[in-house]
């Protein structure tokens, strides 16, 4: 805003053509060969100039005692030397070389040079007008290219705007994240960054307010994300980074020894350099105090562990990936099942009673068989009593032998919003050594396993000694895609159950296991 006076466009000025910034005419500043916009001397504007003087030249200081002390970067200046600022890349391209690299002064001593570049300069002040933010990205984008390191870039309110613009506008993400890029890769401003909180903001934009599918700008939304992140980290890990954070780690007062230990998990990703950090440095231990004693930035907290686990590649087991792309079928109650004629079989259950076909039941499994035609209770009463079971689980389970029967049965059970109701059926086919709808049904629980019911499978393999869904359901806490306020809320039910000892012991062994390195 300090430079807007000196840049007012005039209408009625014979330099209308002009690229819209301002006029040539009006600023053509003299200066000698060796002339550099980067040594440019200091100048400020006294308080209350209203001036409506446009005369102005870049080369002269207010301040020519300070030139020495202090060599400021003039952004007026470079603007004038790099006039093709605001022209989109494909233009530059096919402009003339002999026009394009025109110089200023050139330009006001020649009229056929001048018509020339206005000739060749499409840009009008309407085009500006209609979209100026990508002309203003331009330019932050070729001052950050080596300016990148300035104070000023690092401020919180400058970051902070960058990363709101990236949030708003649809196309110029792209942009946006070069400059990002050049101010996050220089090592010198490593640490005011980590000192905001704006490696939480930029984890943000993996998760755009809306979401559309197939839609560019979300697209390029999460990409921008990852690619930043990935960017910090290379400085993080390298020596200048990791001291820095050692340093902050072991003498830094409390509040940025918290902030410090959430930053590294959204920025490192080599399994031994987090191992140092997590478990020599004890960052793991501040990351679940804050998470679990609900501190500040607790959610970002768990936002980091998110991430961190997908960087130790750590993810639910599956012997086959491809059932992780399969959709499981919706499961649709079978009339048919209670209405069979013939021998039938009542089930005293938990809510209620059902009976199902006797001499299928003998025929899938070796256990029934015995049960119902050897000298036993329940095949001298056709009851068989299951108090521990329910109504939904017995038909479900029942419903999956017929289907097994008659060869329908997939690799993936079909699926049940009630996992209590998977669960009973999985444990009915373990109980009587179902070993066919088994693996199905242990398919389907990871694939449908969310937040909804991680603590629930989790408290159930314990209790059933399953190391399956154990690891399945730990895997979950860690790597579940789920934003942090969701994880932090999955934390502290943890915390409460029975079994939160165990709990966080397995989630610290999980991580430990992936950090350290292979011993061969």
């Amino acid at each position: 805003s300090n430079y807007s006076k000196y840049m007012r466009y005039d209408s009625g000025s014979p330099s209308s053509s002009s690229s819209g910034y301002a006029s040539v005419q009006q600023f053509s500043p003299s200066r000698s060969s060796g002339y550099s916009p980067f040594n440019s001397p200091a100048r400020s504007f006294p308080d209350g100039d209203d001036s409506d003087s446009d005369i102005y030249s870049p080369v002269c200081s207010d301040n020519e005692g300070e030139a020495e002390k202090k060599e400021d970067f003039d952004i007026l200046t470079f603007l004038y030397e790099n006039d093709e600022i605001g022209k989109p890349e494909v233009e530059l391209m096919e402009l003339d070389d002999e026009a394009s690299n025109l110089t200023l002064k050139e330009s006001e001593n020649d009229p056929e040079a001048e018509k020339t570049k206005r000739e060749n300069n499409p840009e009008t002040l309407k085009q500006i007008e209609a979209d100026p933010i990508q002309y203003i990205l331009q330019l932050i984008w070729k001052v950050s290219i080596k300016n990148s390191d300035a104070t000023a870039f690092v401020r919180p309110s400058n970051l902070l705007t960058l990363h709101k613009t990236a949030t708003l506008i649809q196309r110029p993400n792209g942009k946006i994240f070069q400059i990002l890029e050049n101010i996050l890769t220089q090592t010198r401003n490593f640490v005011p960054i980590l000192k905001q909180d704006f490696v939480f903001k930029i984890n943000e934009l993996l998760r755009p307010a809306y979401d559309h599918p197939e839609c560019y700008s979300c697209s390029k939304m999460k990409s921008l994300s990852r690619d930043l992140l990935q960017a910090l980290g290379s400085v993080a890990e390298s020596g200048y980074g990791r001291g820095e954070f050692a340093h902050f780690l072991l003498t830094g007062d409390d509040e940025m020894k918290k902030k410090m230990a959430i930053n590294l998990t959204y920025i490192f990703s080599t399994p031994d350099i987090l191992n140092d950090f997590l478990f020599r440095y004890k960052a793991l231990d501040t990351i679940m105090e804050i998470i679990l004693n609900e501190g500040n930035f607790a959610a970002e907290a768990c936002d980091g562990l998110t991430l961190m686990a997908n960087s130790l590649n750590i993810q639910i087991p599956s012997e086959d990936e491809v059932l992780q792309r399969i959709i499981p079928d919706e499961y649709v109650e079978d009339e048919e099942l209670l209405n069979s004629d013939g021998d039938r079989i009542k089930f005293v259950l938990k809510d209620g009673e059902v009976s199902f076909d006797k001499e299928l039941l003998m025929n899938t499994s070796e256990v029934f068989h015995s049960m119902m035609s050897g000298n036993f209770r329940e095949s001298n009463s056709n009851e068989v009593k299951f108090s521990d079971y329910t109504v939904a689980s017995m038909k479900y389970f029942f419903q999956l032998l017929k289907m097994d029967a008659s060869g329908k049965l997939k690799q993936i059970a079909p699926k049940v919003n009630n996992m209590t109701v998977v669960l009973q059926a999985y444990e009915i086919s373990i109980l009587y050594i179902l070993t066919n709808i088994q693996k199905p049904l242990l398919n389907v629980i990871k694939i449908v396993l969310d937040e909804t019911s991680v603590l629930k499978i989790f408290e159930w393999s314990l209790q059933n000694i399953n190391q399956d869904l154990l690891i399945s359901a730990i895997c979950y806490f860690l790597c579940g895609n789920i934003d942090g306020k969701t994880k932090l809320k999955l934390f502290l039910a943890a915390n409460q159950s029975k079994y939160k000892n165990e709990w966080k012991q397995l989630l610290i062994d999980t991580i430990l296991m992936k950090c350290q390195p292979t011993v061969l």
